[in-house]
């Protein structure tokens, strides 16, 4: 296991240990506490013992979370970014449609089954114009992606309709057996652990900010590590500048959040076809990195240290999904500009005719050119940083508000109520010795002035005895 996942595997055990610690004493606390006052507090007894159950309930809803997070991943991206490509990468199947104009509308969620099931749902949204329903047999890769493309095309010909006759954007529910969900160490995530992934394919600017479009991403998007995709290709700095300012609308519309949110320079291999490669590419790494930087800290003034901070990932992400799928042929007819001359002659020939050992040079060479094992790296990292404050973080405030707080409270109204029970039976005792005193010192003056008015009598007898003899 590597570094980045044993990280957060400690994350996740600390925080399993400190909610099971955190029970097991309350738990305790609230026992005792009940056996001291079931006669005495009967109502405080089953208040104890209801909020005792619901922090017992929701300790295991936490628990199951932290052993089994949920990792939602959101991707969006500037005019022809190649995030569709992207979004494929990670699926490992070409199933969103990939188009040279821009195509996606509307969300599409696609979660992680793994137990190999494929759903797909498209949601009825108001306007519709395109088939909806749901389907959940015979269905495979290229199916799922005709039955997108035909929806997002019929909503792309309406788009400029006026308000009122333009339909809502779709929403696209997906279940599929994800690359991505499958290999748990490419999250950084020990191999035993069981993934729960959604990966939420945005669409592009045009209809990010549309209402329908604003609900979805507002309820995934702020427990989401988003990642931008931007056109690395263009080099105009006209449309460069309207690429950078695309970058700064899509961070504002996901909430903010510079830190949790992974750039990537998408189509880097097209600076392979220039004389002087690794110039070249790094001129416009350099020059695009500081334009995004720029740009946010214009747009976002509040949030000026994170985006001085971002460090974009270089991606070629259609030879990266060629190799992922090992389709040589493909990658070696679309993307040979990507093997330096002085390898020509070892891919030469048919595929088909190669050695293991040629395939596997071919395969590093790739992996290096296409930047994918770097931008793996750095996922794995990125999520290990930001997963517990994104994911773990939601959870245990739910917890904290909804179980552990309303307990604590009770506990200590409880409490309370013991110690006054206390002071109101000394109160009661007080009042009873009180009045005994009282009752003694009336009695004593009572028989006080018995014995004076006596005296006094005996006094007033003595005189006329006196008298008498006299």
């Amino acid at each position: 296991m590597n570094q980045t996942s044993i990280s957060l595997q400690e994350k996740q055990d600390q925080l399993l240990n400190n909610v099971e610690v955190i029970e097991e004493l309350i738990e305790d606390l609230t026992i005792q506490l009940n056996a001291r006052i079931e006669k005495r507090l009967p109502n405080d007894a089953q208040k104890l013992s209801t909020s005792l159950c619901n922090l017992q309930d929701s300790s295991k809803i936490l628990k199951q979370h932290l052993r089994t997070p949920e990792i939602i991943i959101a991707t969006t991206g500037t005019t022809s970014s190649g995030k569709s490509t992207f979004v494929n990468l990670l699926v490992g199947e070409r199933i969103v449609p990939e188009a040279v104009e821009e195509m996606s509308a509307g969300v599409v969620v696609i979660s992680h089954s793994s137990k190999q099931e494929i759903e797909l749902e498209i949601v009825k949204t108001r306007g519709a114009t395109w088939v909806c329903g749901k389907w959940t047999e015979d269905l495979d890769a290229t199916e799922i992606r005709d039955k997108l493309y035909e929806v997002m095309l019929d909503y792309n010909e309406q788009r400029e309709l006026s308000d009122e006759n333009r339909p809502e954007p779709p929403l696209i529910k997906i279940t599929y057996p994800t690359h991505l969900g499958n290999t748990p160490a490419a999250l950084g995530l020990d191999e035993n652990v069981e993934v729960s992934l959604k990966i939420m394919d945005l669409p592009g600017l045009k209809s990010i900010g549309d209402e329908q479009n604003s609900k979805v991403i507002n309820e995934f998007c702020g427990k989401a590590l988003c990642i931008v995709t931007y056109n690395a290709e263009e080099t105009d700095d006209a449309k460069q500048k309207v690429l950078t300012q695309q970058v700064a609308d899509q961070v504002k519309t996901m909430g903010g959040g510079i830190d949790r949110m992974l750039f990537v320079l998408n189509k880097f291999d097209v600076f392979a076809k220039n004389d002087n490669y690794e110039a070249s590419a790094r001129r416009q790494y350099k020059k695009v990195t500081e334009k995004i930087q720029t740009v946010l800290k214009e747009e976002i003034p509040e949030e000026a240290d994170a985006a001085d901070n971002i460090l974009p990932q270089k991606l070629a992400a259609k030879p990266a999904f060629l190799l992922e799928k090992k389709e040589y042929r493909k990658l070696k007819k679309s993307f040979g500009y990507l093997i330096p001359d002085d390898l020509d002659e070892e891919f030469e020939g048919k595929v088909s005719a190669w050695t293991d050992k040629t395939k596997k040079e071919f395969e590093e060479l790739f992996y290096q050119e296409t930047h994918i094992e770097k931008l793996r790296e750095h996922l794995k990292s990125h999520v290990a940083e930001h997963l517990p404050n994104l994911v773990f973080k939601s959870h245990l405030t739910e917890f904290r508000t909804g179980a552990y707080e309303p307990l604590i409270s009770d506990l200590f109204s409880t409490i309370q109520n013991i110690i006054n029970s206390h002071e109101m039976a000394y109160k009661e005792r007080v009042s009873i010795l009180q009045g005994i005193k009282d009752g003694l010192e009336n009695l004593q003056k009572e028989w006080s002035e018995r014995i004076d008015a006596f005296f006094n009598e005996a006094k007033n007898l003595e005189y006329i005895q006196e008298g008498l003899r006299e």
